[in-house]
């Protein structure tokens, strides 16, 4: 494996030297940092590792810039890109002690890049930042590493946005080798964080067109549709991303992020299902309980299923009793009692009256049609003028159509007798 990627890293050093201008491939004269190499490997290296950090692809930049280190060991322009993309680790204390070593000598603006290690994280670190690159740019107007972030530390994105501008034409007209999707790619983020979204768009469009090989245009193009939530695109694009660099930790997470969304999103809908059937259900109890109050049978069979069970409250062998079962005993007490009430939650520890009905499993196992009532029935003995009293207990099922097809009560029947027989 380690002689493969060798041979692949070969094979592109070659076809970056091959491609390179004129300008790219001659070290230029000015105040530039210096960061070339006069090994033409390392050199090559050096080009192709910041054209890919540039273009955000930091997993590919740093195996560039470390393998320019094998072939030209006094590279300081290397070490900080190395330190820049390292998480706090020795590694990184490593890099940057190698940079301030070997940057001795070189000119102001190598020594102004090595200055950023000593900008420490705070609430003015852009500014901090811009106050440096713009000394640098001062220095050399023309080095297009340093006009570029020179452009995007300004202080406004509006002042981001239009230097950039500046910088895309000057970079079109003369063909630099870090070409102009870097730019694109920072305009189209500028300008959604401005709500230009269509503009954005456009340029995220054209990164896609200069870059066509690169993993992350198609990143970029990813996190501009899931920031317009539009998933199946962002997906589509993530994907897209990985098929150029399966390493890419950035589409990777944003795929499995959006996975986990859209999972939360499922969920939750089907939650809000489940308490509309459940609350369905509730109000399909409460006619009930008020079609027996009102003696209104019609009513009452109306929410059952044609194919509805019952497990009357005394006992009967444990046997499930049909529809016609369930009507005698409802017209039963229609006609032998009157002034039929029924309070919610009475005799429950604590309870305020409100809150009775509950999920058998609901919402434990997720299942909102099955609900327990709470309470109890008063009621007047027509014969007698008794007054009875009798706390209660029901399990009703519902089918997927919100019909009770299951109906289950407990209550003392014995003691319905015993009020209307006391003295």
């Amino acid at each position: 494996m380690r002689k493969l990627f060798f041979t692949l890293l070969i094979i592109s050093i070659f076809a970056v030297s091959c491609t390179q201008s004129d300008t790219a491939s001659q070290v230029p004269e000015g105040e530039y940092i210096q960061w070339r190499s006069e090994n033409e490997t390392a050199d090559a290296l050096v080009l192709k590792g910041m054209f890919l950090y540039m273009n955000v692809e930091s997993e590919m930049a740093y195996t560039y810039f470390k393998s320019s280190l094998d072939f030209d060991s006094t590279l300081f322009g290397s070490h900080v890109m190395l330190a820049w993309m390292s998480p706090p680790s020795e590694v990184k204390d490593m890099h940057q002690k190698k940079a301030r070593e070997l940057v001795k000598g070189k000119n102001e603006n190598s020594n102004l890049l090595v200055s950023f290690f000593d900008v420490l994280p705070g609430d003015d670190l852009r500014a901090k930042r811009h106050k440096i690159w713009s000394k640098m740019y001062e220095i050399e107007p023309d080095g297009r590493f340093i006009h570029y972030y020179y452009a995007i530390t300004k202080p406004t994105l509006e002042e981001r946005i239009s230097e950039l501008e500046v910088l895309l034409e000057r970079q079109k007209n003369d063909n630099n080798f870090l070409g102009v999707g870097h730019i694109l790619n920072r305009l189209g983020y500028f300008n959604y964080d401005l709500g230009n979204k269509a503009k954005a768009k456009n340029y995220f469009d054209q990164y896609i067109k200069a870059y066509p090989d690169g993993y992350n245009p198609y990143d970029s193009m990813g996190d501009y549709y899931s920031n317009e939530k539009d998933y199946e695109n962002a997906l589509s694009y993530y994907q897209k991303s990985l098929d150029r660099y399966p390493a890419n930790r950035s589409s990777i997470n944003k795929i499995r992020e959006i996975n986990d969304l859209k999972a939360d999103e499922a969920a939750a809908v089907a939650k809000q299902k489940n308490q509309d059937n459940f609350d369905r259900n509730v109000a399909t109890i409460k006619a009930w309980i008020k079609g027996f109050a009102d003696k209104d049978l019609e009513g009452q069979l109306a929410l059952y299923a044609d194919s509805a069970k019952w497990s009357p409250p005394n006992y009967n062998g444990n046997v499930l009793v049909g529809l016609k079962g369930q009507v005698d005993a409802l017209s039963f007490y229609h006609n032998n009692f009157d002034d039929i009430t029924f309070q919610e939650g009475v005799g429950l520890p604590g309870d305020d009256g409100a809150g009775f009905y509950a999920g058998s499993y609901y919402p434990d196992l997720d299942n909102p049609n099955a609900v327990r009532v709470y309470g109890t029935w008063k009621t007047t003995h027509k014969e007698t003028g008794k007054k009875v009293s009798n706390k209660w207990y029901g399990l009703i099922i519902f089918n997927e159509d919100g019909k009770i097809a299951y109906f289950s009560d407990w209550f003392d029947v014995n003691g319905i007798q015993v009020q209307i027989e006391a003295e």
